[in-house]
């Protein structure tokens, strides 16, 4: 069977992470492309196959060397639809297959997926965290391209198309206008600000309700002495690199093209910057601003509601639950919440949790040696 689409997971040091991706996509209709950023092989080979997934592996050593591995993992998608995926996090494979129906029925829309959520470790489960409420309903739908970047610019949203699905000419040509720009010293928001600014001008976006990006976690650090926040200087490269992508892309699409004011595009990335430092909200921030405080499961938390909340959720989540169903959630009641009675969407969550709770830190050579000899179905079977 030929590949519905192509994973791209970009990484650096997180290699026992990257065989937990293999486990999780095995007997799927995917190719994985591993564009690997750390020092040495991960001595896993070069390409492989379990079922109908296949998989590659190539390394640009570097910690700045993103752009350049996103650039050549690019090039060898094969497939109409493309999607990255961090090392540690979960693109579900349903929700892949939705967000690609949606694309086929909406050609002026860049990108699609679903629901994102993260999870928490309590003293006895993974559970999910619902702080990302307010993100799943994040919408560009401006019939003007100048229009759609200001909005885009202004939602403190900049990390939300990272993950969706796009179609694999469109990344391409953006991946390919930016490769050879130099990071060193620049902020680590300058890879995340090309790739939103570009998407948002050539199309339209619209959050679904399917559960789709389960995150899982932490970012690796950003390197000691890198700026937060771009300089004026970055700003405007940026914008000439968006609007050179942009063009680009109108040629090969034969399209009418848009005259952008890279100068424009300056003003709008610059302006809400500089008045609010940062344009990407800390995750520690969005925790902040939701429902759930992210310290429920700290040994340091002062609130004994708190503490009676994780006693009753630990033993009594069902119970729990009744008292907040906005709270934390069990993997299987997000899947009765969300999945509105997909049994490919429940058993794609079950797997994701059984996965992450056997493999917390990953999957050694050695034991995803011995899942292939018994027969990974078997471990994917419930």
């Amino acid at each position: 069977m030929v590949a519905l689409a192509t994973a791209i997971i970009l990484s650096i040091n997180k290699h026992a992470e990257l065989r937990r991706q293999l486990l999780y996509f095995a007997n799927k209709p995917v190719h994985l492309i591993f564009a690997d950023g750390s020092g040495d092989d991960w001595n896993s080979g070069n390409c492989g196959s379990i079922g109908e997934m296949t998989w590659e592996y190539f390394r640009i050593s570097g910690p700045k060397t993103f752009l350049k591995r996103l650039a050549e993992a690019s090039r060898r998608v094969q497939t109409e639809y493309v999607f990255l995926v961090d090392h540690e996090e979960c693109i579900l494979w349903s929700g892949v297959k939705a967000a690609i129906a949606f694309l086929q029925d909406n050609e002026d829309h860049s990108c699609a997926g679903g629901r994102a959520d993260t999870t928490q470790l309590s003293r006895r489960r993974i559970s999910l965290v619902p702080h990302y409420n307010r993100k799943n309903k994040f919408c560009l739908l401006e019939e003007s391209a100048l229009e759609r970047f200001q909005t885009a610019f202004q939602s403190r949203r900049t990390r939300d198309l990272t993950y969706q699905v796009k179609r694999s000419k469109d990344l391409r040509v953006f991946a390919e206008t930016v490769e050879e720009v130099n990071l060193v010293g620049r902020s680590r928001y300058v890879p995340e600000y090309l790739q939103f600014g570009f998407f948002v001008l050539i199309g339209k976006y619209c959050g679904q309700t399917f559960p789709y990006w389960i995150r899982n976690g932490g970012s690796t650090p950003t390197m000691l002495g890198d700026p937060d926040s771009p300089t004026r200087a970055d700003y405007e490269e940026m914008s000439e690199l968006i609007v050179e992508a942009f063009e680009k892309r109108s040629l090969n699409k034969r399209v009418h093209k848009t005259d952008l004011d890279s100068s424009n595009l300056t003003e709008i990335m610059s302006w809400k910057l500089e008045q609010e430092k940062n344009l990407v909200v800390d995750v520690s921030e969005e925790v902040k601003r939701s429902q759930v405080s992210p310290n429920v499961f700290s040994r340091s938390a002062s609130s004994m509601a708190l503490a009676a909340g994780q006693i009753l959720y630990d033993h009594l989540p069902n119970v729990y639950h009744r008292f907040r169903p906005d709270g934390y959630q069990t993997f299987s009641m997000y899947a009765s919440k969300y999945s509105n009675g997909s049994q490919e969407v429940i058993q794609d969550l079950a797997l994701i949790e059984k996965i992450w709770s056997t493999f917390p830190f990953g999957v050694s050579i050695a034991e995803l040696k011995t899942l292939c000899d018994n027969g990974i179905s078997r471990f994917q079977h419930f």
